[in-house]
């Protein structure tokens, strides 16, 4: 899951990212609109970007809006599983600006 506040931001992003709401949203919410904001430098939550969040039981769906160069939101889970299985994505490309 997303970091709830800027506390549990701490994941070596250079600007950490957390989610505006505070908690995550319960399955009977549906699809809840929120921000990812991140901490600039100033402890202080700083250029906030539209997010979305759907509970899906096991399993949140995040719709995140691009933060920019060296922004990063933290990622916990309660299944160390899934901080094994995984695939870097190191291709530069995805280090570069997304323009709409």
């Amino acid at each position: 899951r997303l970091a709830h506040s800027r506390d549990e931001a701490n994941c070596g992003a250079l600007y950490p990212g957390w989610i505006q709401l505070g908690r995550h949203p319960l399955m009977t919410e549906g699809t809840v609109n929120t921000n990812v904001c991140y901490d600039k430098g100033n402890g202080q939550e700083s250029n906030c970007k539209p997010a979305q969040i759907v509970n899906c039981g096991g399993h949140y769906l995040y719709h995140l809006t691009p933060g920019g160069t060296n922004y990063g939101v933290c990622v916990s889970s309660n299944d160390d599983e899934m901080c094994n299985d995984y695939n870097e994505l190191s291709e530069t490309w995805r280090s570069s600006e997304y323009s709409a």
